[in-house]
């Protein structure tokens, strides 16, 4: 049987777009209407009898091409999936049992008296007495030049007038 070769790099966009079209002809999945539009091609075209021919010889040859059998069962792939599945779940539920530790943990903690670690100042105790604060307006603690109060500046001056 001669070889047949299917060559998509010469086809320009409308030789692809009756390539497919015959495809599906092929393939049963057209309308009436594109039927028609095929047979009339397969009538009057050599180059789409052609591609016939070469989709039905590829159709043959993967239609007797072994099928490489599988590693495993139906039964092992399927026990296989379900400890996958059975894993998963048990992470989420550590996961999960985990997170709820935490949130218990955390809000115990805020519960129990004198556990917090947050101190506020508190504004409502008076300062006891001994520790008041104490301006001295007749005695300065930094001597203040007697230049710098007599002397105006320009700018004083300015807004004086």
């Amino acid at each position: 049987m001669a070889e047949a070769s299917l060559d998509f790099v010469g086809l320009d966009k409308a030789e692809r777009e009756r390539f497919e079209l015959l495809s599906a002809y092929l393939d049963g999945e057209v309308t009436a209407a594109e039927r028609r539009l095929v047979e009339d091609w397969l009538a009057s075209d050599l180059q789409v009898r052609r591609w016939k021919h070469q989709l039905i010889v590829l159709r043959h040859r993967l239609e007797r091409s072994p099928v490489p059998g599988s590693k495993q069962t139906v039964e092992q792939t399927i026990r296989q999936f379900f400890r996958q599945l059975d894993c998963q779940l048990r992470q989420r539920l550590l996961w999960g049992s985990a997170a709820l530790a935490t949130a218990w943990v955390g809000s115990m903690l805020g519960i129990l008296p004198g556990a917090s670690s947050h101190q506020f100042a508190n504004f409502f105790n008076p300062v006891p007495h001994q520790e008041a604060v104490r301006v001295a307006l007749n005695h300065p603690v930094v001597e203040i030049p007697k230049m710098a109060v007599e002397k105006k500046s320009e700018h004083e001056k300015d807004l004086e007038r």
